[in-house]
């Protein structure tokens, strides 16, 4: 509903503000897909057979590793969105009528849309929170408020930002709500079951913000050495992303290696197949 709001008021903002926004969020769904709602669907199955024995400390520590293994994806790839997201847009969408002005404002509205992406998936991990507990009015009556918010804030950008941000701050607003969102969820769920474990959570994610970091200026530093081989042709465009993928998943994945090697430890023991 978020989304729809978003593609009406832009129709509001200019005439081409809704397919900038629609264009953002295609690329936003391919992290989110293959991790947030993998997660959302494998977690609710996951908590409903902790609380239908009664075992809320088991259903916190499948929340808690949960989380961690799923941020531990999420976060980079957010970085990578944000800094990347010109060159992304230009690669994917970039050829006839697509030019470099549509290129840089879908690009804002992906930076802006990937701050929000570790609330985005968030959100499907809470969720699944109360509705293992036969709990569906609760997620529901805080999306419906988040909806009405969305709509405020949405009307707030379209009249009152320049057009050429207008629908920055429409995927802003879905930001803004979706993080407002998972406090909430975040809050009751405490007042229902006691602490979810987010202490737990303090130093993982801390690493993984900062190996983001690194990770976002290598890729700044590598912005300008590499971008003449991408100018020359689609090939080098391809080839030269492929390079900074592999690059941020080097630097990334060394650091949280040197400083949080339990961290990549509990991902792949979560993951593992467990034998019969």
């Amino acid at each position: 509903i978020n989304y729809m709001l978003d593609q009406v008021l832009a129709l509001k903002a200019s005439d081409w503000a809704a397919g900038a926004i629609g264009y953002a969020d295609r690329l936003m769904e391919l992290p989110l897909g293959i991790v947030g709602t993998a997660f959302g669907t494998v977690l609710l199955p996951t908590f409903s057979g902790f609380f239908a024995k009664e075992d809320v400390g088991g259903a916190r520590d499948a929340f808690v590793s949960s989380v961690r293994n799923m941020l531990l994806v999420v976060l980079p790839a957010a970085m990578g969105l944000i800094v990347l997201a010109p060159e992304l847009t230009r690669l994917v969408y970039q050829g006839g009528r697509f030019d470099d002005v549509a290129t840089v404002r879908v690009a804002r509205a992906v930076a802006c849309y990937s701050l929000g992406l570790a609330f985005f998936c968030l959100q499907k991990t809470l969720t699944p929170w109360f509705q293992a507990q036969k709990d569906l009015k609760t997620p529901l009556k805080i999306a419906v408020r988040m909806v009405f918010l969305n709509a405020a804030l949405n009307i707030a950008a379209v009249f009152g930002l320049p057009v050429e941000w207008r629908h920055v701050g429409l995927a802003g607003s879905t930001v803004l709500c979706a993080g407002l969102s998972c406090l909430w969820l975040a809050v009751l769920a405490r007042r229902r079951n006691g602490a979810l474990g987010w202490n737990r959570l303090v130093r993982p994610i801390g690493l993984m913000l900062l190996a983001s970091g690194l990770m976002g200026g290598v890729l700044v530093v590598l912005r300008p050495l590499l971008a003449p081989y991408a100018a020359s042709s689609t090939c080098g465009e391809i080839l030269v992303m492929a390079a900074y993928v592999f690059t941020g998943m080097v630097v990334y994945f060394v650091f949280m290696g040197l400083f949080g090697r339990d961290i990549l430890r509990g991902l792949v023991r979560d993951f593992r197949p467990r034998r019969r």
